[in-house]
């Protein structure tokens, strides 16, 4: 990511950064809400919060925390500010989790299945929207998914795979978790779901979303001409 400088868009893609970081924390309020399967990531904060008794959102901070480290790790010197002002971000989103899950939906139960569906197909779809519109403003990113594109391009891999192999072994500690301490299952019908189709589908949206910007940029700067 290069660093960028004040444009006459800048105003707009903040506007856009910030709406999507706002869509995801609220859309994973849903999705936990829905109660038949997270994606795997949120299964395990909402694995760790059950063992912990810490709020999910919290839990989510220092997960998030751990990937901001682990970028850091790989870049080292060449660590850039983007990558830091994930920690605001990180902050962002687990106040926001906190405050919709148990504030304003904390008295809401669903109680038909296909309602529960349909509130976790809109959540799972407003998340990939959301993060993939973040990857490609390419001004910053969330934790989880800067992590795994630091980690695909240092070891010359693809983000889809990455992405997805971090969906299978947080899959993998939550099983293991539940088997140990006993807990709730999280993983059901949407974690399997959203672990097979996360990482693909982001691969596929998130170059739709470049060209959107980059007609948006272009077609913006062609009346300075």
């Amino acid at each position: 990511m290069e660093e960028q400088s004040l444009k006459k868009f800048t105003f707009i893609e903040i506007t856009l950064l910030i709406i999507s970081i706002l869509s995801v924390g609220v859309a994973g309020s849903f999705s936990l809400k829905a109660a038949i399967g997270v994606s795997a990531w949120d299964a395990l904060a909402q694995t760790l919060s059950q063992l912990s008794t810490i709020k999910v959102g919290t839990i989510g901070m220092i997960l998030n925390g751990l990937c901001v480290f682990g970028q850091i790790i790989i870049l080292k010197k060449q660590t850039k500010l983007s990558t830091l002002l994930q920690i605001p971000i990180t902050v962002l989103l687990g106040y926001v989790v906190n405050f919709v899950y148990y504030g304003i939906l904390g008295n809401w139960n669903l109680t038909s299945y296909g309602l529960r569906f349909l509130v976790l197909l809109l959540a799972f779809s407003m998340i990939c929207l959301a993060i993939s519109m973040i990857m490609a403003l390419d001004i910053i990113t969330f934790p989880l998914e800067g992590f795994a594109l630091v980690f695909a391009n240092h070891f010359q891999l693809k983000f889809g795979q990455v992405r997805q192999a971090i969906d299978v072994i947080s899959l993998a500690l939550v099983i293991a978790a539940t088997l140990i301490f006993k807990l709730p299952l999280f993983i059901r019908e949407g974690t399997v779901l959203m672990a097979l189709s996360f990482g693909p589908v982001l691969s596929w949206i998130i170059p739709r979303f470049k060209n959107f910007l980059y007609r948006l940029r272009f077609n913006s700067n062609k009346d300075y001409l």
